[in-house]
């Protein structure tokens, strides 16, 4: 048959049958508005200078320490073990957070967190809960669920930046950072399956003696949410422009302007003891590790800002 001897109705039925199909198998192509334009993320090194402290070379040496120690007693620790003791304090939750009951935008999260963990390494229980809090804020408890202040998605304008705080979080699990803390405890006899019954002051104790090391953990879980962000295709651009509205929060805190005495011990001191290294300086590093991988023709990063305005995965829909 000849293309002008196909009957107009034949065309029409297949017209309709196209349309009819799922949108998830039919051929999508992302708006332009939703493909990062990364023009406007130049690396300023000005804005990146930061003094050097004795501080950061004794904390990179007690990170190298630690995780050494970490992988070596992984072994006594598994993760049922964990998943069993996150579900202890996972019930602790409503007792000490103002939980907020979003099914919708939970399913959202979980649906995010599904796709981001399907070739996770560790075999934990993914999850995310929501609690009501101004602060921004998210944190990973042990057993693989993942906590997201309202605070924090109050900030959020795209899936891409969700997607970045999220994978920072399982990148905590899948690094063992959350793990190491009761590995430890088990190895010296002070492990219980249960939250409620575990010895609080040798878990404080042990906490105060790890926290120099956390900043650098926050580093390794920031390279790997940006690791994350590539493997998908979401815009590694948005976890450097989360982390400039995060810096919004630590204006009229200690400057690192000065060259006393007084104020290199004060620069020392409060390196030592904060657990998070400052946004400016997060977002630093990420443009760096960005500027690194850059060469030849820039890919199309997604952004996802209809995703996360209509609560749509991206792995359901391309807008």
């Amino acid at each position: 048959m000849t293309r002008s001897q196909i009957p107009f109705s034949a065309v029409v039925l297949l017209a309709l049958s196209l349309w009819l199909l799922p949108e998830s198998t039919r051929a999508q192509t992302p708006s332009p508005s939703e493909i990062e334009d990364p023009s406007q993320f130049s690396l300023d090194s000005s804005y990146c200078e930061a003094p050097l402290l004795i501080t950061d070379v004794l904390k990179d040496l007690a990170h190298a320490v630690q995780t050494e120690g970490t992988e070596m007693t992984s072994p006594f620790f598994d993760d049922s073990e964990e998943v069993t003791y996150g579900d202890s304090v996972v019930a602790l939750l409503p007792s000490e957070l103002v939980m907020v009951d979003d099914p919708e935008l939970e399913g959202y999260l979980d649906a995010l967190l599904a796709d981001l963990t399907a070739n996770a390494g560790r075999g934990l229980k993914w999850s995310v809960r929501i609690y009501d809090a101004p602060d921004p804020n998210a944190f990973a408890l042990p057993g693989g669920t993942i906590i997201v202040s309202t605070g924090l998605l109050s900030l959020i304008t795209n899936e891409a930046q969700i997607f970045s705080v999220l994978a920072h979080e399982v990148g905590h699990h899948e690094l063992r950072h959350v793990a190491a803390h009761l590995q430890y405890l088990k190895l010296l006899g002070l492990w219980t399956p249960v939250a409620q019954d575990t010895d609080v002051l040798a878990s404080n104790t042990l906490g105060l003696l790890t926290l120099p090391t956390r900043s650098r953990q926050e580093r390794d879980a920031d390279s790997y949410s940006l690791e994350a962000a590539y493997r998908l295709g979401y815009s590694p651009y948005q976890m450097v422009q989360l982390m400039n509205v995060f810096d919004f929060y630590y204006e009229g805190l200690p400057s690192d302007e000065g060259s006393s005495f007084g104020t290199f011990l004060a620069q020392e001191t409060r390196n030592l003891v904060e657990d998070h290294p400052r946004p400016r300086m997060r977002a630093c590093a990420l443009k760096q590790q960005i500027k690194l991988r850059q060469g030849g023709d820039e890919p199309k990063f997604y952004l996802g800002t209809k995703n996360f305005e209509t609560r749509t995965p991206r792995s359901k829909k391309e807008f």
